[in-house]
């Protein structure tokens, strides 16, 4: 898989449980204090996310009531330090 598309499958995943988390753009880049833009730019693949932007997410509260959601409804929801994946 190259770079750019691996940027692009990241960022599908950001958007993905941004929404599953009931989050706006806006409302995640404020949580955890990123621009709208930045936020834009990685969903879309347009910029690469740094460890510590991944961090961030990991550890933002609607990332982690997220997990907590989904753990409840018996889904794995791993936002580990080595990537982000669900498994059923």
């Amino acid at each position: 898989m190259t770079s750019e598309n691996r940027s692009t499958a990241l960022g599908e995943l950001i958007r993905m449980l941004r929404e599953a988390a009931g989050l706006t753009r806006s409302q995640l880049a404020l949580e955890i204090g990123l621009s709208l833009e930045t936020i834009r730019n990685l969903e879309t693949g347009r910029c690469h996310a740094e460890p510590e932007v991944l961090k961030a997410l990991r550890l933002s509260q609607s990332m982690q009531d997220l997990a907590a959601r989904c753990t409840a409804a018996g889904i794995q929801l791993d936002l580990g330090a080595n990537g982000v994946g669900g498994k059923p």
